[in-house]
């Protein structure tokens, strides 16, 4: 059911953005986290998506194709893909 606009006012009124922000970045700053997504630069130019949950289960890991994903398989792009697709 979609929220009208007043029931999203009153909604965010409750939330601190901000304190919520910064005890994010405090959990992250401990190791702690839900879910993790890592990049594999695989050999013929493909890359492997693994999205891993804090208790150790694989949630999805798939091979990635297609143009966005067409990397060209040196050692310096496996190395720089994980940050590469952070910023990107």
């Amino acid at each position: 059911m979609l929220k009208t606009e007043k029931q999203l006012l009153a909604r965010d009124t409750k939330h601190n953005i901000g304190e919520e922000l910064l005890q994010s970045v405090r959990d992250l700053r401990a190791g702690k986290w839900a879910r993790k997504t890592t990049y594999e630069a695989l050999k013929n130019g493909t890359v492997r998506r693994r999205i891993e949950r804090a208790d150790g289960t694989i949630e999805k890991e798939e091979i990635l194709e297609g143009p966005r994903w067409n990397i060209p398989a040196t050692s310096t792009a496996r190395r720089c893909l994980p940050m590469a697709l952070r910023i990107g």
